[in-house]
């Protein structure tokens, strides 16, 4: 699984990151923050980027707490362990 990180100094490569991802994903993905009742939008289909709002018709929705995304991407947990456990709801 590739993840796209913002690395300092190298946006460019994060760029790079965020298309590949999307060529292999090929949907639009809506994350719902429960902490902030927030949604963004992960379009990793026609228009590879993040965006703030429910932009167009997911494919999925993720909705998770800021403390269990923080897990999710820096790795300290698994998507798997966080659905076993409740932190995570995909529909």
């Amino acid at each position: 699984m590739l993840v796209v990180v913002a690395r300092e100094n190298d946006v460019e490569q994060a760029a790079e990151d965020l298309r590949t991802l999307a060529q292999e994903v090929g949907a639009v993905v809506h994350l719902k923050l429960k902490d902030h009742n927030k949604v963004w939008t992960l379009d990793l289909a026609k228009s590879p980027g993040v965006r703030e709002g429910a932009e167009g018709t997911a494919q999925t929705t993720l909705t998770l707490t800021d403390e269990a995304l923080v897990s999710l991407l820096t790795a300290a947990r698994t998507p798997q362990d966080l659905y076993q456990h409740g932190e995570l709801r995909v529909d």
